[in-house]
């Protein structure tokens, strides 16, 4: 009974240690796991992480009813019917599906 407990014991020490190594390829390198962007909820790799690597809009989206200037004459894709709700961004006033006003590095949760 004795060398079998031994047996598991070694060999659950043996997995534990594993665990404490990152993960590496079948190659034997190190593994870059992908993290999420804590601003734009994006995954990426830390190393292609650049200063230009994320974009965001830190206001919040505002809904307003389009104006009448907006639905009486030329209309352009984001000014509705009278009736309709256009929602844009209380930072930079741009439509709701633009692209982030503000560029900056990816930010994960570690940091």
């Amino acid at each position: 009974m004795r060398g079998w407990l031994a047996c598991l014991l070694a060999c659950l020490l043996v997995d534990a240690r594993q665990l404490r190594r990152p993960p590496t390829s079948s190659r034997g390198t190190p593994l870059q796991l992908a993290l999420t962007c804590r601003v734009c909820k994006s995954t990426y790799e830390p190393e292609a992480n650049g200063p230009r690597a994320c974009r965001s809009h830190p206001g919040s989206l505002r809904g307003e009813s389009a104006r009448k200037g907006d639905w009486e004459g030329d209309r352009g894709p984001n000014s509705g019917k009278g009736g309709d709700i256009v929602y844009s961004w209380s930072c930079c006033g741009a439509p709701a599906e633009d692209a982030g006003c503000v560029v900056a590095p990816h930010a994960s949760y570690d940091e």
